[in-house]
């Protein structure tokens, strides 16, 4: 799998009002229709995935207004339980009620594609329920926690995010859900839904389609040239406990993070900038 990309000044602020006023769901066979008979929305998601050289046939799509808190999840295409998944999933983001709320996007780099992994940290150290053995070795018949990374996307007007189709991924409501228990953590708002409208995209990989139809002045243009860099912003570890629900669903997600906690607030509450924090998982995420 390709890593997360996110990709700054795709469109114009007034182009995003326009696709936001859209009424956008639904499902696009990309080889069913000649350019000229998409809609709006359809014509920007055909310029998207052509820049992308994403060739998938299926598309499905749909707009979300506000921002509400999402949970921890990957996207199925009908029973979770035949575990099929997207090629790829793209965000864009298409307006904000307020340029000052960040309400960003959180993705989880699989537990099982990280090439490494860390000792259980005794209790004193991670608050683990296992206790390390004499001299601080690992106790006996303790797993291993896999070493991965967490992404944290603030949604920008004018930006995409696109991550692998089979990526946990959510968006947290308040900024700072993931440290609930901690002292910097808010109560979740109940009454407040700022305004959000992204679109969302799953690519299905069944069936592709040829880019070369010679027809790309119905297209509008998407300047995907400004790649913003998914640096490391915060730096030292974070653990990362998942309570996995029936069929892989997340039922919570919290941070135990061990970098600085202004950084960590810094990456939820204010940068515009993606960053990636490193962490470490519970065991059951290789199951995830």
């Amino acid at each position: 799998d390709h890593e997360v990309a996110v990709f700054d000044g795709v469109f114009s602020k007034e182009y995003g009002v326009f696709l936001a006023s859209c009424t956008t769901y639904g499902r696009l066979l990309r080889s069913d229709k000649p350019l000229s008979e998409l809609s709006p929305s359809e014509k920007f998601i055909e310029a998207l995935l052509r820049n992308f050289g994403d060739d998938t046939d299926v598309v499905e799509y749909w707009t979300r207004d506000f921002w509400i808190p999402v949970g921890v999840h990957r996207d199925y295409d009908g029973d979770p339980r035949d575990g099929k998944v997207p090629r790829n999933v793209y965000i864009a983001y298409l307006e904000l009620g307020d340029d000052s709320i960040r309400a960003p996007t959180v993705v989880f780099q699989p537990a099982s594609s990280s090439s490494s992994s860390l000792p259980q940290r005794s209790p004193a150290e991670s608050g683990a329920a296992a206790a390390a053995g004499p001299n601080g070795a690992e106790a006996p018949g303790v797993e291993a926690k896999r070493l991965g990374e967490v992404f944290i996307v603030p949604a920008v007007a004018g930006r995409v995010l696109r991550l692998p189709g089979s990526w946990l991924h959510a968006v947290p409501n308040p900024a700072l859900q993931y440290l609930m228990g901690t002292e910097e953590a808010p109560a979740p708002e109940t009454e407040s839904r700022p305004r959000r409208t992204v679109l969302v995209l799953n690519t299905w990989p069944d069936q592709t389609v040829k880019l070369d139809s010679g027809e790309e002045t119905e297209l509008p243009a998407a300047n995907l040239a400004k790649q913003a860099e998914v640096r490391v912003a915060v730096e030292g570890e974070c653990e990362v406990q998942l309570s996995a629900t029936l069929y892989g669903s997340i039922e919570c997600a919290r941070l135990l993070t061990r970098a600085p906690k202004e950084a960590v607030k810094r990456a939820f509450l204010s940068s515009k900038g993606p960053t990636r924090l490193s962490v470490l998982y519970e065991p059951q995420m290789d199951e995830l």
